[in-house]
């Protein structure tokens, strides 16, 4: 999984969900899709995990996000509209890209139910940290004391050659973590 769209460091709180292989074009088109993007509130970061060779995330629902403040999208699958999603700004982690639209071949499955990213299990409310290195998932439990160490522990800024500022100069970048 790697970071396709967006740029900079993105924290939301994980809304997730889950799809289904399908073989029908479905009465109401993305309906499922539709009602979940509706219910995204401010800060939300949707998560999901597509099973299917068919992209499940594109611009149209990039854009609902947007409109609704979702903070991004994680999605253990594929994605397509990429240059009208960069355009938006709207940043994506997923595995990939493809043209082919989901509709008639993947639906949603389930809202708000844990899914399992790689090795890591996220349920929704899940505090979401994601950058270029990739992704990292805190559970909601414990949320508030990471983030209270992290404010205290979080040290000297690093200076402009990437090595902390408490470091002696002769000192090597890896010695001055300690």
């Amino acid at each position: 999984m790697a970071r396709l769209s967006g740029q900079g460091t993105v924290v939301g709180w994980a809304r997730t969900f889950t799809t289904v292989a399908v073989q029908e074009i479905p009465e109401r088109h993305y309906g499922g899709e539709i009602d979940f993007i509706d219910s995204l509130r401010p800060g939300d970061l949707p998560m999901g995990r597509v099973e299917a060779d068919a992209a499940g995330w594109g611009e149209l629902f990039s854009c609902a996000a947007v409109g609704r403040g979702a903070r991004g999208l994680v999605i253990d699958g594929l994605v397509r509209d990429l240059r009208q999603i960069r355009a938006l700004g709207f940043p994506v982690h997923a595995t990939g890209s493809r043209p082919t639209d989901a509709l008639g071949r993947v639906a949603l499955g389930s809202p708000d139910v844990p899914i399992r990213i790689g090795e890591v299990t996220v349920t929704s409310g899940d505090l979401v940290v994601a950058d270029d290195d990739g992704v990292t998932v805190v559970p909601r439990n414990v949320a508030e004391q990471v983030i209270r160490r992290a404010w205290t522990s979080r040290g000297p800024s690093p200076t402009p050659s990437g090595c902390s500022s408490r470091a002696e100069p002769s000192a090597r970048c890896g010695r001055a973590s300690g």
